[in-house]
Parts: C-alpha cells; structure tokens; sequence
C-alpha cells in the first residue's frame, strides 16, 4: 500500500526553495566576513576569529531555547513557520548591519559593532530561522518518500546558492562600486533576496492540524518484528545527518562481504559517517574523515547476530574495541542512510543484504532514534521510530522480508 500523500510539487520546490535564502546569508557570510573586516575595514583576523569563536558558544544555547519554543508555539500559521518567517527579518537587518560597519566610531567600537551584529545573527535569528526550516520537515507531512524529496530539493538549491554566492560576489562588490559602500549595497541586495525567498517558501506549505496529527498518532498499530532482512535494493533514510556528537548502534546479522550496513559521507576521504561489511578481517568504516578498510577483531559475516557501535569516541563490534584510526572533522552534513550508504546524497548500490534487529542514534547521548523492525498497518515491512513514533519506509527498489512477528502493539 502507497503512504498517504500531503505535497504537490510546487509545495516540495517552494519549501526546498528556502536554502536560498539560508545560503545567501550562511555562504555570503562564511565566504567573505573576514576578506570585507581585514580588507576594507582593517580589522586584525586574530581579533575578529576570537570573536566569532567567543560568539558560536551561544550557540548551544538557543538551539535549546528556540527548539523549546517552537514546540510551544500554537498560532494560526503553526508552529515553526513563524519562527521560520520573522526570524529571517532579523537575520536581513543583522546581516546588513555586519557589512555596514561605521568608518568614524573607532577600532574598538568597530569590534564591539561587529560581535554584536554577528552574535545576533548567528546565535538568535539564523538559529530560529534554520531550526524551524528543519522542524517543517515533520509538520508538513507524514510521508516519508515525500521528506526525502523535501531533502533533495533542499540540497540542489543549498548548493546552487553557495557556489553562486561564492562566484560573483567580488565581482558584484566590484560593480557597485567597491569599497566599504560596495560591500554594503551587495548586503543589501543579499538580504532582500533572501527575505523574498524566505517568505515564499513559509508561504508554499501549510503545517497539518495537530488534530490531524493526533489522529495518525492515535490509529498508527504495528506488529513487531524481530529483524527485517534486506536483499540488496532496498534502504532507509533515518533523516539523521551527520554530526560530530552523533553515536550510532546497530544489532545485525549478515553474511554477504562488500556491502554496507549504515552510513553517509561527502567522498571516500571526506566526512564519512559509515559502516560496512568488508571480509571476514577487514570492516568499511569510519567517522568524520575518510571510510575505508579497517582491521577488525570479530568476524561479522557470519550469519551471526551482532552490534556495532560507532561515535567520535567509540568504535566496538560486539563490546569488543576497535580501532579506527581515519577520524575527522565533519564540514559537510548529510543524513544517515541504514542498509546503505548516502554518498552525498546518492545511493550507494552496495545495499545491505542481511538482518536489521534495532538501530539507534544518539546525540550528545540523547537517544533520538529507536528503530525497531515492524510491520505496519498496512501490511508493509518497514522500521518504527520510538522516540518520535514515526514509521520508515523502504526508499529503494522491492519490500523488505519481514521476520518473525515479536509483539503486537496499539
């Protein structure tokens, strides 16, 4: 049975469409803040990049504060919409105010000028703006095929608007005349875009009545499985990207070598998140850095059951330690897909052919994902979240083979 539903196109282009808006302020100001402060302003790079460090610890905070909000919110536009609307309104005039410095009020109030404007922007409104653009993800609809084309949309236009951004600005600065001034009409230019694409894309969806919801909620039944089992085509998108503080656990069974359990990554050297099944010495592996062979002490394609464990910290097959010496640094984020890798955002064809028993995330050792083997009322074989009480499909190609049933649950 085919999942209900809720989007039309013009809703997943209008929603996606609002990573322009993001990038024009996200690309516009990691790109070029520091050649406009050091170049034009004359600002010291040592004193400004203390600064922005100092400014991203509040960070932490208010993705807290604002993800509390958001889910307190109750208006006639929902919950994250206004958030994601009046939030881009700060972020349009901060951004201005970064690349308007006043020439005349002194070095040390330039400084103070610029951590107040960037602290705003970054901390306050970006924040508000980027965490209720992602929680519309879950309000708008329920379909699983649907935010994963959501997420596609999202990508294409994120990209597209930073290697704009990054292509023409100088030039753009050059035509308006350089200098400070030129710096500040292209802020300006920038931030109407941006608030134009930002309101059309709040404007493209509606968020589902929480009865709606309540009633999904209400009428979801599942029988538990003990594993689903896939073949080679199937996968699941977790819609979990890639972080520094993210652990992974996964219980499984499997026999067939080079295909890959869990994972995402940019490229084979870059911000790999992954795990594979290699031969009976060697796993595919790694986390924040490259993925590639790594010597294990357990064979795993035995056909036996087993749990891995994978963090920034951790790596155990079975509470065996291993080692995996390619750690990195995450600078490019991508969501987790289980049964395969995401490459960038394509499917890795060397799908998992096994067993998937539970699969968990953790973040900052939250649990966020609690997936379970299922089969849903409809009769499909799929994984159920615990945490959020969310369902996911088989994004790929066939059904998965369900086990043997477990519990039945209302």
């Amino acid at each position: 049975m085919e999942e209900k539903k809720y989007l039309k196109w013009y809703n997943k282009v209008g929603y996606g469409s609002g990573d322009i808006a993001g990038n024009v302020v996200y690309a516009f100001l990691s790109t070029f803040v520091l050649i406009y402060l050091t170049n034009t302003v004359g600002l010291k790079s040592g004193i400004v990049g203390t600064l922005i460090a100092v400014s991203k610890l509040f960070d932490g905070v208010t993705d807290v504060f604002f993800g509390a909000m958001i889910d307190k919110t109750k208006t006639k536009m929902g919950k994250a919409r206004p958030w994601m609307l009046y939030g881009y309104i700060g972020c349009a005039v901060t951004l201005i105010a970064i690349f308007a410095i006043p020439e005349n009020i002194g070095e040390t109030a330039q400084y103070i000028w610029f951590f107040i404007a960037y602290s705003l922007l970054n901390a306050v409104f970006y924040t508000a703006n980027n965490i209720a653009y992602s929680a519309l993800t879950a309000l708008i609809t329920r379909n699983s095929k649907e935010r994963v084309e959501m997420g596609s949309y999202r990508f294409i236009f994120a990209f597209s608007t930073s290697l704009l951004i990054q292509s023409v600005t100088i030039k753009f600065v050059s035509l308006m005349g350089g200098g400070a001034a030129g710096w500040r009409m292209v802020a300006i230019v920038y931030a109407v875009i941006g608030l134009a694409v930002n309101t059309i894309s709040v404007l493209a969806v509606k968020e589902l009545p929480e009865e709606e919801g309540a009633k999904v909620k209400k009428e979801e039944k599942y029988t538990q499985l003990e594993y689903i089992e896939g073949t080679g085509t199937q996968h699941i998108n977790t819609e979990v990207k890639t972080k520094q503080s993210l652990k992974i656990e996964c219980i499984f069974s499997g026999k067939k070598v080079s295909t890959l359990l869990f994972g995402a990554r940019k490229t084979a050297r870059l911000d790999g998140l992954a795990w594979g099944f290699n031969n009976t010495d060697y796993a595919f592996s790694g986390f924040g850095g490259s993925t590639q062979k790594n010597n294990t002490t357990v064979n795993t394609t035995d056909g036996k059951k087993h749990t891995v464990v994978l963090s920034n910290e951790v790596y155990t097959i079975d509470d065996v330690n291993q080692s995996l010496p390619n750690r990195g640094t995450f600078s490019n984020f991508y969501d987790i897909y289980l049964f395969t890798w995401n490459n960038a955002n394509v499917v890795d064809t060397r799908k998992f052919k096994g067993k998937v028993y539970n699969f968990k995330i953790y973040d900052n050792n939250v649990l966020i994902r609690d997936m379970i083997p299922v089969l849903a009322k409809n009769g499909v074989a799929c994984m159920y979240d615990k945490v959020n009480k969310e369902f996911y499909y088989n994004q790929g190609a066939g059904e998965f083979i369900a086990g043997p049933l477990e519990n039945y649950f209302n």
